[in-house]
């Protein structure tokens, strides 16, 4: 699997390019461009992390059509594969959440298999994943704090978890709702939907990057 990783900048710019893409599909759910407009914004809204968490990448996918999805190929895969958008995508040891999508075709003959009145159809996607880490650091905000936990947003969408007891004793205080921070990733469940991320805030990396 060929996985290059991209900047903020070039992340933005195609999830842009993709959202203007997604408007002109007649199928497209409202719900998925609103999530995507909030990502966007947050994308815009980030300073660049130190190690980026975004991949550009070609996935594998088996595309299950039964008679019904027959009358429109095209728009029946394009509309199953929609349905990965912004969700978890497990591939063996591959994880992360699927962004954008691009070069779709509809595959030949060769690449598909056809079983019990189901077609199966089998094709590959360059797809922009985010990816992040264990053991790196992302920006995020504050979005919800209790006394066991601060819950964090990254780029408007992506929920982090961080037990206040992994959080350094002088920076606790200071994080209130919207402040932007840097943590450090300590775990991730991508087979769960929506994915589960674990932080920390306990060296000195992480810190208050900025307080609205």
């Amino acid at each position: 699997m060929k996985v290059k990783q991209i900047s903020l900048e070039e992340t933005t710019e195609a999830i842009s390019n993709f959202i203007e893409e997604l408007r002109t599909r007649p199928t497209t759910n409202i719900s998925i461009l609103s999530k995507y407009d909030i990502l966007l914004n947050g994308l815009r809204a980030s300073p660049e992390n130190e190690k980026t968490p975004f991949i550009d990448c070609e996935l594998p996918f088996s595309i299950s059509l039964y008679p019904h999805h027959l009358k429109n190929i095209k728009g029946s895969i394009q509309e199953i594969i929609d349905s990965y958008l912004l969700t978890s995508y497990v591939n063996g040891t591959f994880q992360g959440i699927i962004m954008s999508y691009k070069n779709f075709k509809i595959p030949e003959k060769t690449k598909t298999s056809f079983d019990s009145g189901i077609l199966t159809i089998h094709l590959k996607l360059n797809c922009i994943v985010f990816r992040p880490v264990i053991n790196t650091y992302l920006i995020a905000t504050v979005c919800q704090k209790s006394f066991d936990h601060i819950a964090l947003l990254v780029y408007g969408i992506f929920n982090v978890k961080v037990s206040t007891d992994l959080v350094r004793e002088r920076l606790s205080p200071k994080l209130q709702i919207d402040v932007l921070v840097r943590f450090k990733i300590r775990g991730m469940n991508f087979n769960h939907n929506p994915p589960i991320i674990e932080g920390e805030m306990n060296d000195s990396h992480c810190k208050i990057l900025k307080v609205e």
